[in-house]
C-alpha cells in the first residue's frame, strides 16, 4: 500500500498485489517503481517522439526511425533532469516556442495589409489544440 497526493492535492492510495508472497511490502514497492520508470517511457516515445507513427515501410528506414526516437529520448531527459519538467511539458513547450519563432517569421514576410490578419489568427490560434492549430496553418496557407 502506499498513499500519493494528485495534482489538485487529494489523496490516494495505492493497492499492489503480488503472487509471491515471500516478498515483503518493501520488495514489492520497489519491484513496482522499477516497473513504472518501464512505464513512462514507452508512454513518453509513443505520445512524445512518434514511435507508433513511423511513416515508413522498408525495414531500414524502420530502424533509423527507431533510432531517432530513441535518441530524442535521450535529449528530452536531459531536458527533463535540467528543467524539472516532464516529457509532456517539454514538448508543449518546445513546440510553442517553434510557432512563436514561425509566426515572428511569417509576420516579417507578410505584406504590411495582411499583417493585421496574422495577429489576429494568432490570437484565435493560441486557443486551439495542436492538431487543430496545425489544420488551421495548413488551410490559411491554402488560402
Amino acid at each position: 500500500m502506499s498513499v500519493f497526493k494528485n495534482k489538485n492535492q487529494s489523496t490516494g492510495i495505492l493497492y499492489l498485489a503480488c503472487s509471491n508472497l515471500d516478498l515483503t511490502a518493501t520488495d514489492i514497492n520497489t519491484i513496482y517503481q522499477k516497473r513504472w520508470t518501464v512505464e513512462e517511457f514507452h508512454k513518453s516515445i509513443k505520445s512524445n517522439l512518434a514511435l507508433a507513427k513511423s511513416p515508413t515501410g522498408i525495414p531500414h528506414t524502420q530502424k533509423n526511425h527507431v533510432f531517432a526516437c530513441f535518441f530524442a529520448f535521450v535529449k528530452l531527459e536531459r531536458l527533463r533532469v535540467q528543467t524539472n519538467l516532464n516529457h509532456f511539458a517539454l514538448k508543449a513547450k518546445l513546440y510553442l516556442n517553434a510557432i512563436k519563432t514561425s509566426f515572428s517569421l511569417l509576420q516579417k514576410m507578410a505584406i504590411p495589409s495582411t499583417q493585421h490578419q496574422l495577429y489576429k489568427f494568432w490570437n484565435n490560434a493560441i486557443y486551439f489544440g495542436e492538431d487543430q492549430l496545425i489544420r488551421a496553418i495548413v488551410r490559411r496557407t491554402l488560402d
